[in-house]
């Protein structure tokens, strides 16, 4: 996190005088406590501060380290981007915290299928994975925006990634296996859907192309809506990818 806060300070170092063997700032004369400066820093650092109170899902540093270990160091300037990212997320509304993550994850990494980054069928990646090829499919994405989102402070029950059938086209009856992460803002609320391939967030009643098989999170398996007998051991695939991610620094 102090990374992030030299890296702003660098715009403004006109304004400042650093003490490079302290790391203490001495405020430029033609600063006061109202400047835009002053305030732009104070919120950045309250934006850290509030990211630092939230249970951290993420060890960043770990990740990083992995990152460069295992895809070289061009991957610490797209990992270091996005943890940025989500220091300015962290005062925002859960609904904007949504819809933000959701657009620029879309965004941040290229769709592509398992075959074509993997060269097996149906792949899992792990987030550090994601970073080290920058490039996924849905359920790749949909396990970033899942982890993403608690890290951000959203409570892990409001969130469920969902295994579904997917129409290829409106006048199609062609089905094709698709994952997407639902978020319940409360209680008997209608889920919202996130998803790879739209760029509005819509609620499930709107999502009639989707046919839901089930749901997980990290501990359960859900049908219907109802926890199942099925547990996580279960769910190979999960299981594995879990298993992974703990080792990379996740911790969900």
């Amino acid at each position: 996190m102090r990374y992030l806060i030299f890296l702003f300070l660098i715009k403004v170092s006109s304004l400042y005088a650093e003490d490079c063997t302290t790391c203490n700032l001495k405020l430029s004369p033609n600063l006061n406590s109202s400047s835009p400066v002053i305030n732009a820093i104070n919120n950045s650092k309250s934006a850290i501060d509030h990211l630092n109170k939230n249970e951290k899902y993420i060890d960043f540093e770990k990740l990083k380290k992995l990152a460069i270990e295992k895809y070289g160091k061009d991957k610490l300037e797209k990992i270091n981007q996005f943890e940025k990212f989500l220091v300015s997320l962290s005062l925002l509304s859960e609904e904007e915290k949504i819809n933000k993550l959701n657009s620029y994850i879309n965004n941040f990494f290229q769709y592509s299928e398992d075959i074509n980054v993997w060269n097996e069928v149906d792949y899992w990646a792990t987030p550090l994975e994601l970073f080290g090829k920058m490039s996924g499919d849905c359920e790749d994405l949909a396990i970033l925006k899942y982890i993403l989102l608690m890290h951000l402070g959203i409570s892990p029950e409001k969130l469920k990634l969902s295994y579904v059938k997917i129409k290829n086209t409106s006048t199609s009856n062609v089905l094709r296996a698709h994952m997407v992460l639902k978020y319940t803002p409360q209680q008997n609320a209608e889920s919202k859907i996130l998803d790879t391939e739209m760029k509005e967030i819509y609620p499930a009643s709107k999502r009639v192309d989707l046919i839901p098989f089930y749901d997980f999170n990290s501990k359960n398996i859900f049908v219907n809506e109802k926890r199942s007998d099925y547990s996580i051991d279960n769910h190979s695939k999960w299981k594995n990818c879990l298993q992974k991610m703990r080792a990379e620094g996740i911790n969900i």
